[in-house]
């Protein structure tokens, strides 16, 4: 963790904390709403019974509760499991689950203004990436933004970092490439509506390990496999 280091940060800039996993800091809930500053719970979406509207609906409910139970301002979804543009069923229960917490999130939140909880979805550097080829137009009804994830997209497996395995060649972890190509996709998913687009770059780097004998494979990330994901309907 970070221990008491975001005291130092220049809260004037920024508008939203996002906590993910481990214990809750309290002190940092308290020392930002002390600024007007939001704190989101970072989360996935389970997918594995995503198209069971009992479970959820369990799962909504459970998470708001979360939510509510720790004073907290709304919702970060980090949800980034395949699927692919012939499986129209799970398409459509990804967005009734963004449904679900929309709604539960004003419910909520309605007490306090239209714009108090918030609810963001965080998204691969362009909309038209084949393995999570969601339904965004439909979501960009239902997110206050688009969290555009431009990191991680060169980089080495980390399991296979863990285990001393370099199996790519090094490449930039956020290539200006990336993010001239993708911005202009999610412009046109929001509908010119930039306010509903967050940029994310890394404040970290990649090592890679130079070794002996090394083949001159291609860097693994950026995939050459792009549809339109955007005009897939919702059940093709």
């Amino acid at each position: 963790g970070m221990g008491t280091q975001w005291k130092n940060f220049n809260w004037s800039h920024i508008t939203t904390v996002a906590f993910y996993g481990g214990a809750l800091d309290m002190d940092l809930l308290c020392y930002a709403h002390s600024k007007n500053v939001r704190v989101v719970h970072a989360t996935s979406i389970p997918e594995k019974h995503i198209e069971n509207t009992t479970f959820r609906n369990l799962w909504v409910n459970e998470t708001m509760r979360f939510v509510e139970e720790n004073y907290l301002d709304g919702l970060n979804v980090d949800f980034e499991q395949a699927i692919t543009r012939g499986q129209g069923p799970t398409r459509a229960a990804l967005i009734a689950t963004m449904q679900s917490l929309r709604t539960s999130i004003d419910s909520h939140f309605g007490q306090f203004g239209a714009s108090a909880g918030q609810l963001s979805f965080d998204t691969p550097y362009t909309p038209h990436d084949a393995s999570r080829c969601y339904d965004y137009v439909a979501m960009s009804k239902l997110v206050d933004f688009f969290m555009i994830m431009d990191y991680d997209i060169f980089g080495c497996p980390r399991d296979e970092i863990r285990k001393g395995h370099y199996t790519c060649a090094a490449g930039a972890n956020s290539p200006i490439k990336t993010a001239l190509e993708g911005i202009p996709q999610w412009i046109s998913v929001v509908g010119n509506d930039t306010s509903k687009l967050v940029i994310g770059y890394p404040w970290y780097a990649h090592v890679y390990q130079c070794i002996q004998g090394g083949n001159s494979s291609s860097p693994i990330g950026v995939s050459n496999t792009t549809v339109d994901c955007i005009n897939a309907g919702p059940w093709t």
